[in-house]
């Protein structure tokens, strides 16, 4: 029971709320796509004690990994527990945009603040779309906005612990821990707190490595498919990566955004060196997102969603000056504070709105996108539904799919992905394609069986019939699959 004069902390109302919306969206159509399903293997792995990391396109990451495998007591419904997870993180991230803009910008500006840091999270190109199948980067910027807030609290160790959590999800996030704890060490730390820090920071390289050294015997082998991946498009590929990077980064947000942001780093006002400390964070984080590229690593557009996190509040909080300004000079004895406020924020956010059309059009084709993802999923369960079962397909033989439903039916048949065999037959292609592909460039789409039994199961003459009507649905019936870019 609460103590007397105690309330919620608005951070845990939030984040029950964001929970609560996360099991109630499992009611449109939902399903993980490549990444989620490898973690969710992986965690499946980490309860019985057999961590396998090889087998997928994609690299190890440990926090996703260790709450998938907490998750594994929901049995077979545990991608819908990620889903929760993955979702209601990003929807976390957008509430702790409006709440760092909220209480940086000037207090008569303080409502503009809020909405448009937490339209300008939401109208990132692609971030709607990632987070509805689950890939955890929602969840990382949640993590470092909520640290920015607790360093803000003067709560310095909980900032440094959840700034450690999002160095696990991503690993550009490593510098930021290193500077941060040792920031923290030189301010004077007690020794105990020392040790914490010491600990996190040792955390780190130890879960990255020691996951693909037990999963694959090498400690490298995250990096090494990282390297040799090569995706269509990805800024990675291209001639110049770290000038594709950057190009990326100014185009993941709309016009108004940038020129809030300009209106944050111009306008004098009271927490201004917070605003500037933002404005670094996000622009190292760009810069290692560069550097990564140059050196091979892909650079995909969502590598740059913790930037584009700090750059909404940003935005955020220059909406807010900009308002805090209008009211200054509009507001007179006649007129209240609190009217020209309302007035003030209303215009600017009607402005930011109209200036947003374009990217705000691309929300129904992420949804179109999040739909292909769990219609896809539905059909490759109801194959194996229509084999005969796990135990069925799994006895018979091992069976092929294309690539990019390989994490997905290793999932369903309970098995590791190296038990199933890559079917070369259908064309595959990104389920997301990426936004800066020319679309004349990019593969046509194709109707791929996901499916394809072996002729060695041992009632073969009862089901050599059965296998042949399933494959002739699947090409019939499959639709147009657009399959997702690991990473």
């Amino acid at each position: 029971m609460a103590r007397a004069g105690r309330t919620t902390s608005p951070l845990l109302i939030a984040v029950a709320v964001c929970l609560a919306l996360g099991v109630a969206s499992l009611a449109t159509p939902s399903g993980p796509t490549y990444d989620p399903y490898a973690w969710l293997i992986w965690g499946r792995d980490l309860t019985h004690l057999d961590l396998v990391t090889r087998g997928t396109g994609t690299s190890w990451k440990p926090l996703p990994a260790l709450i998938d495998a907490l998750l594994t007591a929901f049995g077979r419904h545990a991608d819908d527990g990620w889903l929760v997870v993955a979702r209601a993180g990003g929807m976390f991230a957008v509430f702790m945009a409006f709440r760092l803009a909220w209480r940086v910008a000037p207090r008569p500006g303080r409502t503009a603040a809020g909405i448009i840091a937490a339209v300008s999270i939401g109208l990132t190109s692609q971030w709607f779309q990632y987070a509805g199948v689950g890939y955890s980067e929602g969840l990382m910027v949640a993590l470092g906005l909520l640290a920015v807030d607790r360093h803000l609290d003067g709560h310095r160790a909980q900032a440094f612990a959840l700034i450690v959590a999002a160095a696990l999800i991503r690993v550009e996030a490593s510098p930021f821990a290193l500077g941060y704890g040792a920031w923290l060490w030189v301010k004077g730390a007690r020794t105990r707190d020392r040790l914490a820090f010491a600990a996190g920071l040792l955390a780190i390289p130890v879960l990255w490595f020691g996951g693909d050294w037990i999963g694959s015997g090498r400690l490298t082998t995250a990096a090494d498919r990282a390297l040799s991946r090569r995706l269509p498009g990805a800024p990675g590929q291209s001639a110049h990566p770290a000038v594709a990077v950057v190009k990326e980064a100014l185009t993941l947000l709309p016009l108004p955004v940038w020129i809030a942001i300009a209106a944050a780093l111009l306008i004098p006002h009271a927490r201004r060196r917070v605003t500037l400390a933002l404005a670094a964070c996000a622009l190292a984080w760009t810069a290692v997102v560069a550097a990564m590229a140059q050196r091979g690593y892909p650079g995909l557009p969502r590598f740059l969603f913790m930037a584009t996190g700090l750059e909404a509040a940003i935005a955020g909080i220059g909406a807010g000056c900009a308002a805090a300004a209008l009211i200054q000079a509009t507001a007179s004895p006649r007129i209240r504070t609190a009217l020209a406020g309302a007035v003030g924020a209303f215009a600017l956010c009607t402005a930011f709105a109209a200036g947003s059309v374009s990217a705000a059009r691309q929300l129904p084709r992420q949804a179109s996108a999040i739909e292909h993802v769990a219609d896809l999923n539905a059909k490759l369960a109801n194959a194996v539904q229509k084999a005969g079962g796990r135990e069925t397909v799994v006895r018979c033989g091992r069976p092929a799919t294309p690539w990019f439903t390989v994490t997905a039916l290793a999932w369903y048949l309970d098995v590791q992905p190296t038990y199933l065999h890559v079917d070369t037959t259908s064309a595959p292609l990104p389920a997301f394609q990426h936004a800066s592909a020319p679309a004349a460039r990019r593969s046509p789409r194709r109707r791929p069986a996901l499916l394809r039994r072996t002729p060695s199961c041992r009632s073969r003459q009862s089901y050599s019939g059965r296998e042949l009507q399933l494959q002739r649905q699947l090409k019939a019936a499959s639709g147009r699959v657009r399959h997702a870019s690991p990473g």
